[in-house]
Formats: C-alpha cells, structure tokens, sequence
C-alpha cells in the first residue's frame, strides 16, 4: 500500500513537472493577445489616463483609470493612478482612499506609501502620514542593501514632505528636496511589450520565477491589466509557494476575462494543488464551457485533478 502511494506521488510530480516545462503553451499563448476580454480595452483606457495624466488632465485622467477599477477592481496599478489623478486635483480625501487599496493589493508598491502620506498631510493627519513613513522605513530596514530604490526614493521624499519646506538637504538617493517631478506618478515605461513578455515567460520556462514576477510587474505597470500577463504574475507566485498573492493575480485575470483558458487551467491546478477539489472542479467546468471543442488547458487540468486525487487517498 505504501510502495504504491510512492508511485502515485512520483507520478503526479512527473506530471507537473512536464506542465512547468510548458507554461507558455498552457497560460496565455505565446503572444501578448487582446487583454480586454469583455467591456472596452482596458489597457488601451489605461495608456489614455497615463498620457492624460502626464500632460496635467488630471480630470480626464481619473474617469480613464475609474474605469479599469471599476472592471479590475483589486488592480493595484490602476488604484494608484486613480489616486493620483485625484490627489492632483486636491482631493485627498478621495485620493487617500485609493492609494491604501493600492498598498493593500501591492506591498511592494511604495509610492503608494508616500503618496498616501502626502495626501494625510494635506488632510492635517500628521501621525497618520508618519504611520506611512514608518512602514516605509521598516520594509527598508527589511532588505538592507537589496533595497529597490523606488523604495528609497519614496521613503525619502515623505520624510522631506513631514520634515516641512524648509528642509533642502537631499539624501542617499541623489534627490534634491523638494523635486518631485510629475514623471513620479507614473511607472516605468515598457519599449516592446510583446518582447517584454515574451521574454518573461521564458524566464518562467527557465524557472526564474523571481525575475520573471519582477518582468511582469513592470509590464503591468506601464500596459495595465492584462489578462495573459496577470495570469503568469498568478503563475510564478504559485510556483514560488506564495499563494495568496498568486489567489490575487489569477481572480484579476478572471474579472477582464471570465473564459480566460490559461488562468481557469492555473488557478484550478491550485486549488487540486491545496486540495480544494470543489474549487479545481468549478475551474474544469468553466473550461469546458470556454472549450466546447476541447482544448489543452481543460485535459491538462483533469489529468492534474484526477492525480492529486489519487494521491490524496
């Protein structure tokens, strides 16, 4: 009995192991396609509000990006720029609001740490945005010498903004006090979207998971929310064991498209992965329905479920 459970765990990692080995065929395809899904094109709504925003139109900008919360609405980039969209209009109130869901769906999104404390110190909260100073300060303390330096940056320029006008000493990062271009707000832009992700999924292919959720979120941040690509950002947390952000990624890929085969096949091999057979069926339903002709996703994730099953037992 024991010797033939033995197999039956062999077997199931020798079946996922061919699926790692083909992640680009299963999550998304191998082109960065039309990431809408259903409703308007969020990424083209999202570049709209990112060049309104830089031009100064913050109004305009803030409708573009209220609609790709409002379609995404855990999207940790769009809240951010929702944010900032507001907070350029002097309502910090609302600004406030957004920059908090940004930092809550995204840890590692710092200017939504410092922008959050930008706007508590408009609103006479001074405690409140040393709160947010002093989270930024721990994650710094946190990683030391691998500190990213948008985290530094963002640590330094709340402190300048608490410290008052009349600080002028700039810092370890080369900033001046009181520079605070409006090219902050935005993130880093992307030259070749489709290179870039293709890129990142041979990244995942190679098992750099690590540098491929760092090539991802970058992509993220400069195209929006894109289906395929928040999907492998779903992908490589799982692959890393880090499930809830993983949970996150593939429920954001799911509300721009509900069918989407690659993030359906993913998040149910999970859930088969944690045991939560129930959830690893519904995904398997959903597929057959996206998939009335067959597909590789949907024997891929049955074949995942029936092994796990088995080896449950």
């Amino acid at each position: 009995m024991q010797l033939t459970r033995w197999v039956l765990l062999v077997l199931v990692q020798l079946a996922l192991s061919v699926q790692i080995a083909s992640a680009a065929g299963g999550g998304g395809g191998g082109d960065l396609g039309a990431g809408s899904g259903r409703g308007p094109d969020l990424n083209e709504v999202f570049r709209e509000g990112v060049e309104l925003l830089a031009e100064g139109d913050c109004k305009r900008a803030e409708r573009k990006f209220r609609t790709v919360v409002k379609a995404v609405a855990r999207n940790p980039e769009a809240n951010y720029l929702r944010g900032a969209a507001l907070q350029c209009q002097g309502k910090h109130k609302a600004a406030a609001r957004y920059f908090k869901k940004a930092a809550r769906y995204d840890e590692k999104m710092y200017a939504a740490y410092e922008k959050l404390g930008i706007s508590y110190l408009a609103l006479g909260k001074q405690e409140d945005a040393e709160t947010q100073l002093e989270r930024l300060e721990t994650l710094e303390r946190g990683c030391d010498a691998k500190c990213p330096v948008k985290l530094r940056e963002a640590r330094s320029k709340l402190a300048r903004a608490i410290a008052g006008p009349d600080e002028t000493e700039s810092d370890e990062t080369g900033d001046e006090a009181g520079t605070d271009g409006e090219h902050s707000l935005l993130f880093d832009s992307v030259a070749d979207p489709q290179t870039a992700y293709l890129g990142a999924v041979q990244l995942i292919n190679s098992g750099r998971f690590e540098e491929a959720i760092e090539e991802l979120r970058r992509l993220t941040g400069a195209i929006g929310p894109h289906a395929d690509v928040l999907n492998y950002l779903g992908y490589a947390h799982r692959r890393l064991g880090l499930f809830d952000p993983a949970l996150a990624y593939y429920e954001q890929a799911l509300a721009i498209d509900p069918l989407h085969r690659g993030a359906n096949e993913y998040l149910g091999e999970m859930w088969a992965e944690l045991g939560r057979f129930g959830e690893a069926r519904r995904r398997l339903a959903v597929l057959d329905e996206a998939c009335p002709f067959g597909c590789a996703e949907y024997e891929d994730l049955k074949r995942v479920i029936e092994l796990r099953v088995v080896a449950a037992r």
